[in-house]
């Protein structure tokens, strides 16, 4: 686990998922409705919303995607 973290970035995840943060490393936080302005910020080893609160490491952010997009089903 620790050996992906050194090697995977969250920008690596965030492109597999279709996201480009803006220039300051914000995108529109994908895990609670209503976010007209991009309130999660991306930082090289995890992330965090300012929003919801939502923060954590690659593999968080994998996790809670996944069981978002569940309940939306």
């Amino acid at each position: 686990r620790e050996e992906i973290k050194e090697q995977v970035t969250m920008r690596d995840v965030l492109e597999r998922y279709g996201f480009r943060p803006n220039r300051a490393g914000f995108i529109r936080c994908p895990f609670h409705t209503g976010d007209d302005h991009a309130s999660l910020k991306i930082y090289d080893r995890d992330f965090h919303c300012f929003a919801c609160g939502a923060n954590g490491d690659i593999f968080t952010f994998v996790q809670i995607g996944r069981a978002s997009c569940r309940e939306r089903v």
